[in-house]
């Protein structure tokens, strides 16, 4: 069997089918006489001569004429389908396909239900789609297996994936933008559109060509305004321009040259142009990508300052199958690195193609995982190598048709993507043709809190046995969204919702709960968290001072902002169910040392009143003023006068753990 469809090489090299409305028109490559009719046999040499060139209206009114000429020529039908298709008018293919089918000359052509079948998936079409690839694949051979089983499969994860949508809204960008040409390939940068159109109004299009260019379209009262045409040396009026893509730092810039050799013959070559003020300088070609005879097309850039990375879709030797995604690295002097293949788990037997680099995810386009349609919109992570596994990013952003160009907006949770979905600005027919669309990203994006627990000491030691808890950040008491026992491993990882803040809670018996504060609430998309926890561990008779302990002025009444502190003594005291601690309280030497004393035990005592309220046990609890008797800081200056910050710090109130309780019948031992 021959290898699948090569209109992807089309497609996402140059944008096909180029012809569908401008091709360039064959007949006047052959003489032809109005009076005498060619002979049949050389009309389907011409035909044929026609679909290889990719002139496939053309070559379907020759078809056409042939099937008059011979209603039962059932190859000219099959040819039919296949012009239809390469021109992505489903449909219409599936119309042809069928005729010899259902004449039961399929015998004669061995992909006709592997065809047929697309043409219905193509369409949405997928119960039926999915019995005409299950009799394909009672014949199928070699690879035609595989893709077989795997489109099966595909018919019944679309039919899962329009039945419970991803938390996506499709825009289609109005005419503005979009033409009855192919747009594709937009990339934002700066909050400016940058896109790719088959516009054929342009003064870049000379005589007889039909060039691809890259416009640059601004905002105005929220809407994109008509794209301008970029002047050279970006873009050229011999080449067909494309698919541009930025440095992070966007001051160089990515894009192809692809060259038209007839025959359908498409090769592309990735350049670099570097930034100087507001112009372009002169681009260069990556010629250690170059491979002859292949190409290398659709950049995407990561990296940081030592080198760009730049992700690419090439059909060069060495791959998995037709395209596949690359990457290599560009110094800041241009010169590329060897190009590294991504792998088996990005790249299949057949293409990948339209990478998208961002925060350590890479988006791209793949008709050879499990998707909806032709090409899907996958996601995976990773840097370079060691990919996870690609995750289809569901309907409505992915639908029945191609859908590939995904990238960033200009605000987040915007995406731009291309489709040849129904509802684009069509000629020939409802999905003939390339539109760019917009996406907005309804659901909540998610991020992840990781880190280690370790203990204080005179160096730091891994922790077990803590538990770990989340919550959503308030002051009432509540529910964790997520409570963890870390007892044989000293590391946590949570998964939380972008939009909130949150608290998460790490103790132990015997140490210090420590609570750090995780704030996501005004970040619509949170960076992932790395923290270490450090606990510290209890030790008896060892005063802790209690920081914002407050009084009102000569009163043992204690503050709002008192009890917020004390409220972290009682989650000790929580966690640590045997503790008994003596809550002491000291003074300045401001007064009578008598009154001091008196009026220290008066506020140890309503801290311990306030922790009973709490639900603490009376007898875990020893209140204990001792007044001025224990200072930690002088009260006055050497010369006499008074020290205002040594008052400040004896005035205090700490506690310390004097013992652990323990029951022998009704006595109340304090060890």
């Amino acid at each position: 069997m021959s290898k699948p469809f090569p209109f992807f090489f089309l497609l996402l090299t140059l944008l096909a089918p180029q012809d569908a409305f401008c091709q360039k028109n064959g007949r006047d490559t052959v003489k032809t006489n109005a009076k005498e009719p060619l002979p049949l046999k050389i009309k389907i040499k011409y035909a044929d001569a026609l679909f290889r060139a990719g002139n496939y209206y053309d070559a379907i009114n020759e078809y056409s004429e042939i099937i008059e000429m011979k209603p039962d020529n059932y190859r000219a039908m099959y040819q039919m389908g296949e012009c239809y298709f390469m021109a992505r008018d489903y449909v219409n293919a599936e119309k042809w396909y069928e005729k010899p089918v259902d004449a039961g000359a399929d015998a004669a052509f061995p992909l006709v239900y592997y065809r047929l079948a697309m043409a219905q998936k193509m369409q949405g079409n997928y119960e039926k789609a999915k019995y005409t690839f299950a009799k394909f694949a009672l014949r199928a051979e070699g690879d035609y297996i595989t893709r077989a089983k795997r489109e099966i499969e595909a018919c019944d994860f679309a039919k899962t994936a329009l039945e419970i949508p991803s938390l996506f809204t499709v825009t289609h960008l109005d005419s503005v933008i979009n033409s009855p040409y192919s747009e594709y390939a937009p990339a934002v940068d700066n909050g400016k559109l940058y896109y790719s159109s088959l516009n054929r109004d342009t003064a870049m299009n000379p005589a007889g060509k039909f060039l691809s260019h890259i416009y640059l379209s601004e905002k105005n009262s929220n809407a994109w305004g008509k794209g301008v045409l970029l002047p050279q040396p970006l873009n050229s009026s011999q080449y067909h321009t494309g698919n541009i893509a930025f440095s992070p730092d966007g001051k160089r810039v990515y894009f192809t040259q692809c060259s038209d050799n007839g025959e359908a013959n498409i090769q592309c070559t990735i350049l670099r142009a570097a930034r100087d003020g507001d112009r372009w300088m002169q681009p260069a070609p990556l010629t250690r990508l170059h491979a002859e005879g292949f190409s290398n097309t659709h950049p995407a850039v990561a990296g940081d300052d030592s080198a760009d990375v730049v992700y690419f879709s090439s059909n060069r030797p060495g791959g998995f199958g037709g395209f596949d995604l690359w990457y290599t690295e560009v110094k800041p002097d241009g010169s590329a690195s060897a190009p590294v293949n991504l792998g088996s788990a990005v790249n299949t037997i057949d293409d990948e193609v339209t990478p998208f680099f961002h925060k350590n995810k890479l988006y791209f386009s793949s008709n050879g995982h499990i998707g909806l349609g032709g090409l899907d919109v996958f996601v995976s992570s990773g840097l370079k190598m060691g990919w996870s596994k690609p995750q289809n990013l569901g309907y409505p952003l992915n639908s029945s048709a191609d859908d590939f160009y995904f990238t960033k907006g200009e605000s987040p949770k915007t995406y731009y993507f291309v489709s040849n979905r129904a509802g684009i600005i069509g000629l020939k027919s409802p999905t003939c043709c390339d539109d760019i669309f917009m996406a907005k990203d309804l659901s909540i994006p998610k991020f992840t809190v990781k880190g280690r627990v370790l203990e204080k000491g005179d160096t730091l030691v891994p922790l077990t046995g803590v538990r770990a808890e989340v919550f959503k950040d308030s002051s009432e008491i509540r529910t964790p969204l997520h409570d963890k026992q870390l007892l044989g491993d000293f590391t946590f990882s949570f998964e939380l919702l972008a939009g909130k803040n949150y608290e998460m809670k790490i103790q132990k018996k015997g140490y210090f709960p420590q609570t750090i504060k995780i704030n996501a609430k005004d970040n619509p998309e949170p960076e992932n968290i790395s923290r270490d926890i450090i606990l510290e561990k209890i030790e008896k008779n060892k005063a802790y001072r209690l920081d914002k302990i407050y009084y009102d002025f000569n009163k043992s009444s204690l503050t709002e902002e008192s009890k917020e502190t004390l409220r972290k003594l009682y989650e000790l005291l929580m966690e640590n169910p045997k503790l008994v601690v003596e809550i002491s309280s000291h003074t300045d030497d401001v007064g009578k040392p008598q009154y001091n004393l008196k009026l220290s035990q008066e506020r140890a005592q309503s801290v311990v009143d306030y922790l009973i309220y709490l639900g603490i046990e009376e007898k875990r609890l020893i209140p204990k003023g001792y007044g001025e008797s224990q200072p930690v800081a002088p009260n006055k200056n050497p010369d006499g006068s008074d020290n205002e910050a040594g008052r400040q710090q004896n005035r205090r109130t700490e506690f310390k753990v004097i013992g652990e309780l323990s029951r022998v019948g009704d006595k109340i031992i304090y060890d």
